[in-house]
């Protein structure tokens, strides 16, 4: 390990170029209170995110906004997420994601990706809100697709769900190209009588 540590340092005075184990120690040496935390750098992803969200909506006294997103690259790497969320102000003391669809629309394996754009979403509300209420997403439909789904996918779906229920113009979903999964319905079981 010393001696390709060695090798490097050399490959780096030779060629004037810094490591980054350098740039970080030095920007640490400079500036120690400019090192931002965890939630911090949570909080600026956050707003990058929903930068373009008309503030005015968000700070309305009855929101009810209803968006529906995709995601659906055919070309390349095929990708696939359609998320339908419902967006209104929480009647709790706390924000909160309600999951109100079967797993067979979205399964359940991809509810972290959903979840983890509806926190950015929370994150940024709840700094934009002037009387500090709360919100509630509701997730409401939605559909995978057996091979093309992927995490990246229904986390970008929900980000353009999102966009969608603000401004029909950030997010025009592709309802062209829905994958349209049939449902198994339940087995109906009916008494036979043997006729005599």
């Amino acid at each position: 390990m010393k001696i390709l540590d060695f090798v490097l340092n050399l490959f780096f005075k030779k060629n004037n170029v810094t490591s980054n184990k350098e740039v970080a120690n030095e920007s640490c040496k400079k500036n120690n209170n400019s090192v931002l935390s965890d939630e911090e750098l949570y909080r600026n992803n956050s707003f990058n995110f929903f930068q373009q969200l008309d503030k005015n909506i968000i700070n309305q006294d009855i929101i009810e906004l209803y968006g529906e997103g995709t995601l659906i690259t055919p070309n390349g790497r095929s990708r696939y997420g359609h998320v339908k969320i419902k967006l209104s102000l929480s009647t709790k003391n706390k924000s909160e994601i309600i999951w109100n669809i079967s797993g067979e629309e979205i399964p359940n394996n991809y509810r972290t990706s959903i979840i983890e754009s509806a926190k950015r979403f929370i994150v940024f509300f709840e700094c934009h809100r002037k009387d500090l209420k709360k919100v509630t997403i509701e997730i409401i439909g939605g559909s995978s697709h057996p091979t093309d789904s992927d995490f990246l996918a229904f986390e970008l779906a929900m980000r353009n769900a999102i966009y969608n229920s603000f401004d029909k113009r950030l997010h025009q979903p592709n309802l062209n190209r829905l994958f349209n999964k049939k449902i198994k319905e339940p087995m109906k079981w009916v008494n036979y009588k043997k006729k005599k």
